[in-house]
């Protein structure tokens, strides 16, 4: 992942607060950590 991308990526995650990101062609969501409340990108394999 470019440094370009992943910005594109926090942006939409953390700025947007967008429930879902595009990344690699793929649309994952974003939930957010019970405890602390922290954002992640949920990548299913």
């Amino acid at each position: 992942m470019t440094l370009e991308k992943a910005s594109t990526v926090w942006r939409a995650v953390m700025v947007e607060d967008l429930p879902r990101v595009e990344l690699d062609g793929r649309i994952l969501p974003v939930r957010t950590t019970p405890k602390k409340r922290l954002r992640e990108v949920e990548e299913g394999n």
